[in-house]
């Protein structure tokens, strides 16, 4: 988990380089902090609309519980962003990210696949707009 954060902090001088030249999952630009925010929702709305499983594998009931954690990570992201504090706000976005991979690496997967790496293709985006803050 650290790694991933320390990796994001040293990458963020070059990912707001590259911002820029790179198009987002919503072709949205990187220019203001409004901008950061909405790729931050983005990331909510790829949490919102994916499938949990409660127990992985088999199970066909979805899981409130998982999801509810990860959009309420999103939404403390969110607020981090309005407050200026960038650092906290990717912090927030490294632990989505991690749990992500968690869910999705569990012996039993309790997130769909693709729904998986949606998330964390958006959770990356986000980074690089804040990035470019």
């Amino acid at each position: 988990m650290k790694q991933l954060r320390t990796i994001i902090k040293i990458m963020m001088p070059v990912l707001a380089l590259a911002v820029p030249f790179a198009a987002s999952a919503h072709d949205e630009a990187c220019v203001s902090k409004s901008d950061a925010i909405t790729h931050v929702e983005y990331v909510d709305e790829m949490i919102m609309t994916a499938y949990f499983t409660e127990s992985g594998g088999g199970s066909r009931k979805t899981s409130t519980s998982d999801k509810d954690r990860l959009h309420l990570k999103a939404m403390e992201a969110i607020e981090k962003l309005k407050a200026y504090k960038y650092d906290n706000a990717v912090d927030k976005l490294s632990d989505i990210y991690d749990k992500v991979v968690a869910l999705d690496g569990a012996k039993k997967v309790k997130i769909d696949p693709d729904d998986a790496g949606a998330i964390n293709d958006a959770v990356i985006y986000a980074v690089e707009c804040i990035g470019a803050q």
